[in-house]
């Protein structure tokens, strides 16, 4: 039997330190993967989210049922009573009549059974959450997001997702920037469509 065996069995303090030297190999080699929270809420026809812009800026988004518009914020990075520095808006109700529009058209042309025609609704009822996305080989001053919002209309089940573009040259400067939400993608999930009752 070796010396280090008959040390390391007499001296319990030679085993703990064998396991944090252990524990901090493994550690440093253990990939270390950011957390990211968001949070959600609703107040009646009004909803907010978060959303990460980059690793370490985070917008918020406000999405108001009754008028149909989407929009967003970054507060400066510069100290109080400024006003945000990245703005985006997007007008939810005109994006939907395009991918009604779209859907009702797709499904018309297609063979085979027959789709009731989407109708755009009277009051729509939209919800939304914020989701990851990282989209490769996107360079310049203005580039998406690391965020996508993905809005739901309850009536119809259509959901579109929105790229959040983003510029961290000029929020890094302290620049006013004036971003896009792009209709990155849309589809009309199964449910059942409810007409209001004239």
């Amino acid at each position: 039997m070796g010396v280090l065996s008959r040390y390391l069995r007499r001296n319990r303090l030679a085993w703990l330190g064998l396991g944090v030297l252990a524990g901090l190999l493994l550690g440093g080699l253990w990939p270390h993967v950011p957390l990211h929270a968001v949070a959600t809420d609703r107040a009646g026809t009004v909803a907010i989210t978060t959303a990460f812009v980059d690793d370490s800026v985070e917008a918020f988004f406000y999405l108001d049922s009754m008028t149909g518009m989407l929009m967003g914020a970054v507060p400066s990075r510069q100290a109080g009573g400024r006003p945000f520095q990245s703005t985006w808006v997007a007008n939810l109700n005109s994006d939907f009549a395009g991918v009604i529009k779209t859907i009702n058209a797709a499904s018309s042309g297609r063979r085979g059974a027959a789709r009731a025609t989407l109708d755009l609704p009277k009051g729509p009822q939209y919800m939304f959450v914020s989701g990851a996305i990282d989209v490769k080989g996107t360079t310049g001053r203005e580039r998406p997001g690391r965020s996508i919002l993905y809005v739901a209309e309850a009536n119809t089940g259509i959901v579109m997702a929105y790229m959040v573009s983003w510029s961290p040259e000029l929020h890094s400067t302290g620049q006013i920037y004036q971003g896009r939400l792009m209709l990155w993608s849309f589809a009309s999930m199964p449910t059942a469509v409810l007409r209001e009752t004239e």
